[in-house]
């Protein structure tokens, strides 16, 4: 102020006005060179940088370090200059920002800083710009998620902080007075290690490009990274900000081919991005207000990968992936507005929502996470569980994921699937081992078909190829199903299910089920299908109802699991025999019967154990049948023969089959049973059946026996064999007790008590035929055949009959039409010394039938020991009791002709011969006797035979015994008579016994012209002796006038004689007084003659 003071006086003094001018020139001049030099100066240091000197670089660092509250600034050299707009520009090379405590910092190459220009003239340095390149930065993640850079920006902060502490401590640092000018910042050439210890984790980003601008006070930030990733390929990371105000703007962040994996640990957000094995690509967006980030806008571009949950999981490999989602960091709420994927299993378009968990002590990572998902559409066509595509139309569910360790808990899933409605719910864990699992699910209704698109192949792997093969259509209902897994161990699975309308292939070469309505369970390996309603339609017949059969596979685990069926059916038989046939049964073919041979009912169960594999034989297969067969009819299984019955029990093996129980063959009652063994084709069934034997029974049989000759009724047992291409034989036998046998014509019965042995055999062909008919019993043995016609019975010829011990030989009935007796044609020889025995020891009661016409064709009829007649011919057209003309030969000599009449003790015979004596010469009686007629009568008596013979006009030449007699009484001329012309007898009658070898004489009588005899006792032809006794009258035609006083053949005047001794040569005695004795009184010399019964 002086100084002024003093020039203001020397300027009012005129005097010194010229010195004052001169210095203002010299300073106008200096000025005006200092602003020149300054100019030149300026124009020289444009766009060119002067090294700092030492000294003063020593005063700059000093000033740089001023703020405490910055990092330490050190450099290794300076240079100033000046921008192109002449602001002064500081730059510094080998800049290291570091903590003042822990040394710890960054390291740039360069340094730029643009100084603000008029701040400077004020004497503050005061940034424009800066630019810091080639930079390292050491970024590193604490354990409690926040970042640090090694040093800290102010004394009052610990670190980087969290992504609002970030732009907080930018908007902070652009707010400074220090900075008040500055409007850029830029960072080039970043090379960034980042060190993350929360997942032990370390990345590297080069080429890093960050910059800010700050306009209008408002900040706009830009970045621009690049990743090297673990394969060595290159990731790039683009951020921003725009700020709209204070701590308030728009952020957001771009990447492409960043690890999946290497984001998910940056954010709980994206921790379920862990199971992502690949690049992404995408962008995020946010805004900001009061300081806080909001809401999180994300695009996730995922491009091809897998989808792995670990080392023990199945990967799955994705070609394409997208979702939008929106993140909500104040509820922790991840809204899904888009998720699809498209791998190798098929393809996924979805959209929810995911409520994170709080991950453990630290609020940067998610430990889980609730999502809810619904599902637009969804086609799983190429998985290794399902070989045709899954089509999920409509889907919604529920999943609590928690990351560490991995576990799913389903709370419960609805979709709709190829069609199908279905619920799911249940959990699962990654264990070290591998996945352990359990899930349940549930569906209200579906189709068979539908269900093998459902059902996984590796799951009862056999169960389900035998239901896709043979479960031919239906529906499921409430079907529900538990499948469980723990690691490295077999699934578990567990099922129940109704089903309807279902058509099921129980067995192969059976028709199918239809109309099946039932349930099935499959619970620890072990598969049941249960049948409530259904049938099986046959070939032929109708339906067979299946109702309560049931299919059981104890293990579906094992290599051709074993199955058994246990089948239930109700039908027609027809119906039966038509799926009988079927193999492996073939029932019908190896029987040879008709499907419709027999009607009725049948109820059956058949037990099938088998196995489930493609190619069954025999061998494979074993069953065991049996079944209720009701209201049987048939007219061929018997031919000719109506076969009923009630009720019959069948019983079946792969090796034999049999029905049994009780019924009819045309109203004959029977129990019995029929087998066939069904080992190999063409092999013989059988029928074995107990029948009761009565007339009827017989009659219906066509059996042929006499009318009447059978009553009573008794047990008989049939056996059939029934063989391929031939008739059906059979088989009757019985011991007919209780029944009562008789014949009268053969004088023969069997009480009925007593035992004997029928047996019959033949074939049921066309006619009957009947090859054996053979009866054994007491007095009685017969055998012989049964001949048809084709109008029934034709004859009955039995080649051998023998009956008692008095006949031997055959016989033929022959059937003459219905309601007329049968003709018996009997051949043989014949004993009639038996004949009066009872040979079944009982008499044959009288036949109350109509009598049976009969033909003899004897070639011995035994009369006696010594006696018989050969070639016997009779003929009695009405019966036996009416009698009839026979003929034969005496002792196969003189024939004789008769009649017969009677039978049993009525018997009857009369014979007459016109050569009676060739008739006693053939009989052993007289050797020499000749002519005559004979007349004998004889019948059966209990002692034998009883007969009276009368002869007329006989002669009698060389009698030994009579011309010993004659000698005896010395008769003259009458033995030189009999060994001449012989001696003429007109009258021979007798009375007499044959008994066997004894002939008993009652009475005889011989009376002749010359001699009359009468004679009386026994010849025991066995022993060949005679005992003879009688009367020799000589000159019988005077003598014989007394003989009204004596017998007949005896004279007034007669010798009483004797005859005994052997046959050939008897011993005659005369009594030689009786010639004195009268007639009457003669018999006082002689014995009492046999006394006759």
């Amino acid at each position: 102020m002086a100084q002024s003071a003093e020039q203001d006086q020397e300027d009012k003094a005129p005097p010194r006005r010229r010195p004052m001018s001169r210095l203002a020139v010299v300073i106008y001049t200096l000025c005006w060179s200092v602003l020149l030099c300054f100019g030149l100066l300026v124009a020289i240091m444009q766009d060119r940088m002067l090294p700092v000197p030492e000294p003063l670089r020593e005063k700059l660092t000093q000033v740089l370090n001023a703020d405490r509250t910055l990092p330490i600034v050190r450099f290794s050299r300076a240079e100033l200059g000046l921008t192109e707009l002449f602001h002064p520009q500081l730059v510094l090379h080998g800049v290291q920002f570091s903590d003042g405590q822990t040394g710890a910092g960054v390291q740039f190459g360069a340094l730029d800083v643009v100084i603000h220009g008029p701040a400077l003239l004020f004497g503050q340095i005061v940034p424009r710009s800066l630019t810091l390149s080639d930079a390292f930065v050491d970024l590193r993640r604490r354990l409690d998620g926040s970042f640090d850079l090694g040093f800290v920006i102010s004394a009052n902060s610990t670190g980087v902080g969290s992504l609002d502490e970030i732009l907080d401590a930018t908007e902070d640092f652009f707010d400074r007075e220090d900075f008040r000018h500055l409007t850029e910042a830029r960072l080039d050439q970043l090379t960034v290690n980042y060190t993350d210890r929360v997942t032990k984790r370390a990345w590297t980003l080069d080429g890093g490009r960050l910059s800010a601008r700050r306009a209008n006070r408002l900040m706009t930030l830009r970045g621009d990274l690049a990743l090297l990733a673990g394969g060595g390929e290159l990731a790039t990371l683009g951020l921003f900000y725009n700020a709209t105000g204070p701590g308030a703007g728009t952020l957001g962040a771009e990447f492409d081919n960043l690890p999946a994996q290497d984001l998910a640990v940056q954010s709980k957000a994206l921790t379920w991005l862990n199971f992502v094995d690949g690049n992404l690509s995408g962008s995020f967006r946010s805004t900001r207000a009061e300081g806080k980030v909001g809401k999180l806008n994300a695009l996730l571009d995922f491009g091809a990968g897998t989808l792995s949950a670990g080392p023990e999981s199945y990967p799955v490999s994705y070609s394409e992936a997208k979702t939008y989602f929106t993140y909500d960091p104040k509820r922790a709420r991840l809204d899904i507005s888009r998720a699809s994927i498209k791998s190798d299993w098929g393809a996924l378009s979805a959209e929810g929502y995911a409520l994170l968990q709080q991950g453990g002590a630290s609020e940067r990572s998610s430990s889980g996470m609730v999502l809810h998902l619904d599902v637009d559409s969804a086609v799983f066509d190429k998985t290794p569980w399902w070989p045709e595509p899954l089509r999920v139309t409509a889907a919604s569910g529920q999943v609590k994921l928690n990351y560490d360790p991995l576990t799913l808990d389903l709370g419960l899933l609805q979709a709709e699937v190829n069609g199908t409605d279905l619920s799911l719910s249940g959990s699962a864990a990654l264990t070290p081992l591998g996945w352990s699992y359990n899930g349940q699910g549930r569906v209200p209704s579906v189709d068979t078909q539908t269900v093998l698109t459902l059902w996984p192949e590796m799951l009862s792997a056999k169960s389900r190829r035998w239901f896709g093969q043979n479960v031919r259509k239906g529906t499921l209902k409430n079907l529900s199903f538990d499948l469980r897994q723990a690691a490295r161990t077999a699934a578990v699975l567990a099922s129940s299910f109704q089903f309807e309308e279902a058509e099921v292939k129980f067995m192969p070469n059976m028709p199918v089920i239809s109309e099946g309505l039932g349930y099935g369970v499959l619970e620890r390996d072990e598969f049941i299908l249960a049948l409530e309603a259904g049938y099986v339609q046959a070939a032929e017949g109708g339906r067979l109802d299946m109702d309560g059969s049931t299919m059981r596979v104890p293990n579906a685990r094992v290599p051709d699991p074993p199955v058994i069926f246990d089948l239930k059916g109700r039908g027609s038989v027809p119906t039966l025999m038509s799926l009988m046939d079927n193999k492996p049964f073939q029932i019908s073919t190896k029987t040879k019967l008709g499907i419709d041979d027999v009607s009725g009912q049948a109820q059956l169960a058949v037990q099938i154990e088998t196995h489930l594999k493609d190619e069954l034989t025999s061998s494979d297969m074993s069953y065991a049948l049996t079944g209720r067969l009701r209201d049987l009819r048939s007219e061929l299984l018997v031919p000719g023969q109506i076969f009923t019955a009630e009720l019959l029990q069948l019983t079946g093996t792969p090796d034999l089959i049999e029905i049994s129980g009780a019924g009819r063959v045309s109203d004959i009652p029977f129990e019995g049973r029929w087998s066939q063994p069904l080992g190999a084709p063409n092999l013989t069934s059988q029928v074995t059946a107990k029948i009761e034997l009565t007339p009827k029974s017989l009659q219906a049989l066509n059996i042929g026996l006499p009318e009447g000759s059978l009553s009573g009724g008794a047990e008989g047992a049939l056996r059939l064999e029934i063989a391929k291409n031939k008739p059906v034989a059979f088989e009757l036998t019985s011991d007919l007790t209780g029944t009562r046998l008789q014949s009268a014509a053969l004088n023969w019965s069997k009480p009925t008590a007593q035992a004997a042995q029928l047996r019959v055999q033949g074939v049921f062909g066309k006619p009957l035929q009947v090859e054996l008919l053979a009866l054994e019993a007491q007095g009685l043995s017969l055998e012989g055949t049964v001949q048809f016609d084709a109008g029934g019975l034709d004859r009955v010829v039995l080649s051998r009959l023998e009956v008692g011990d008095w006949l031997d030989g055959a016989a033929t009935f022959i059937h003459q039409g219905s309601g007329v007796p049968m003709r018996l044609l009997l051949s043989g020889d014949l004993d009639l010394r038996s004949y009066g025995k009872l040979a079944g020891g009982e008499a044959a009661r009288a036949d109350t039938t109509a009598p049976m016409p009969m033909s003899l064709k004897l070639g011995r009829l035994q009369l006696s020991n010594t006696l018989f007649l050969s070639d016997v011919r009779a003929d009695f057209d009405q019966g036996l009791a009416a009698g009839g003309a026979f003929g034969g030969r005496v002792n196969g000599g003189v024939g004789i002709t008769g009649q017969m009449s009677g039978q049993g003790r009525g018997l009857r015979l009369s014979v007459t011969s016109q050569d009676a004596g060739g008739v006693l010469r053939d009989a052993g009686l007289l050797r020499q006797a000749s002519g005559g007629e004979m007349m004998l009568d004889l019948a059966p008596h209990a002692d034998g035979w009883n007969g009276s013979m009368n002869i007329t006009s006989v002669r009698v030449n060389d009698a030994p015994a009579i011309a010993q007699l004659l000698s005896a009484a010395s008769i003259i001329g009458l033995p030189d008579q009999l060994d001449g012309k012989g001696i003429f007898f007109s009258t021979i009658e007798g009375e007499f016994n044959i008994n066997n070898e004894l002939f008993t004489i009652y009475r005889s009588s011989a009376v002749g012209p010359s001699l009359g005899m009468s004679m009386d006792g026994y010849i025991d032809t066995k022993r060949k002796q005679l005992d003879l006794q009688g009367v020799l009258s000589p000159f019988y035609l005077l003598n014989g006038l007394g003989s009204i006083l004596t017998r007949r053949g005896e004279g007034l005047i007669g010798f009483n004689f004797t005859l005994r001794g052997a046959l050939e040569n008897p011993q005659a005695s005369v009594n030689p007084l009786s010639l004195f004795t009268p007639g009457m009184f003669r018999e006082i010399f002689r014995r009492r003659p046999p006394k006759q019964e």
